[in-house]
């Protein structure tokens, strides 16, 4: 799992190199220690979105469409991963986490089925 930002197409530690522990409040496991970003590390962040807006309003909209698609289709390949980390980040106990089709219903409603961004 990867723990850092990710900011202007690459990973990386916040600028003071902090971290913070994750813990699953239902068990008070340690989940794993992720970057700690700071204000300068926002103002990079920013930064880097408002430069890759200008790329991004550039490129048609079925190339988007695309896009998000590919991006839909790699959550769902790691769907498990993405809802154990959600409901070990909530704190649900085993016995009460959302089975995996109802996380993907309710927590990655990325899928814009029947739109006209839709691809298929």
């Amino acid at each position: 799992m990867r723990t850092q930002m990710f900011i202007d197409g690459e990973w990386r530690d916040a600028a003071s190199g902090a971290t913070f522990a994750v813990t699953d409040p239902a068990t008070g496991e340690h989940v794993a220690d992720v970057a700690d970003a700071a204000p300068h590390d926002a103002t990079a962040a920013c930064a880097a979105a408002s430069a890759a807006q200008r790329a991004w309003a550039a490129v048609a909209p079925r190339e988007k469409a695309e896009i998000l698609r590919r991006s839909f289709e790699l959550m769902m390949e790691r769907q498990d991963e993405l809802a154990e980390l959600i409901v070990r980040a909530a704190g649900q106990a085993a016995r009460r986490r959302p089975r995996r089709d109802r996380v993907r219903r309710r927590v990655l409603p990325v899928e814009l089925r029947g739109s006209r961004a839709d691809p298929r």
